[in-house]
């Protein structure tokens, strides 16, 4: 699996909540990228430590996140407008 590093601004307020079947706390906070045309990249941290550090961030913030790559495609409408 490619381990990755993004950098950008903070575009959205974080969300976290465990999930509802194991109860494993996850976070997720939309990053924008400079130069990507304004994708917003959808950024899922998974552990109580990592939850808590996407928590603190607010929307505008720099922000640069490293981990491993998992990639998961949408729904086709979504796969085409991408």
């Amino acid at each position: 699996m490619p381990h990755v590093l993004i950098a950008g601004i903070v575009a959205s307020k974080p969300k976290s909540d465990p999930f509802p079947t194991t109860g494993r706390p996850h976070a997720e906070v939309g990053i924008l990228v400079d130069g990507a045309d304004g994708t917003v990249y959808r950024i899922i941290g998974y552990g109580s430590q990592v939850v808590e550090e996407i928590e603190v961030l607010e929307p505008g913030d720099a922000v640069s996140i490293q981990g491993n790559l998992q990639l998961e495609m949408g729904p086709p409408a979504m796969a085409a407008a991408c």
